[in-house]
């Protein structure tokens, strides 16, 4: 976990401003979502467990995605109203944070059970 962490943060000091400034904001949230959907495909369908870490590069980009959805949600907003807009984007955050643990474990749960894994 510290490695990803260490990674993260490297990463989105410095990989971040470059693709930011290379691809622009909205490139940048798709290959945030990319980076998401392949995180997810690898999730699912890893056969060993070496996978996991072969899966760290996909996560990274993923996790682009938050730093990209801020700067956007606080350029768009009127100046005023950025506070607001930050804080409804971290109530989503939250939320989202708080749902996915409970879902997900479930999801194992029925996966566990199932004649397939």
């Amino acid at each position: 976990i510290a490695a990803s962490a260490a990674a993260l943060a490297v990463s989105n000091a410095a990989v971040l401003p470059l693709l930011m400034r290379g691809a622009g904001e909205a490139w940048a949230l798709h290959i945030s979502l990319w980076g998401h959907l392949v995180y997810c495909v690898v999730l699912a369908a890893a056969p060993r467990v070496w996978w996991m870490y072969a899966n760290l590069a996909p996560s990274l980009l993923w996790m682009y995605g938050d730093s990209v959805l801020a700067g956007a949600v606080s350029a768009a907003a009127p100046p005023h109203l950025v506070g607001r807009a930050m804080g409804a984007y971290g109530w989503v955050m939250a939320l989202s944070g708080a749902l996915s643990p409970p879902l997900f474990a479930r999801l194992f749960a029925e996966y566990a059970r199932s004649p397939l894994s």
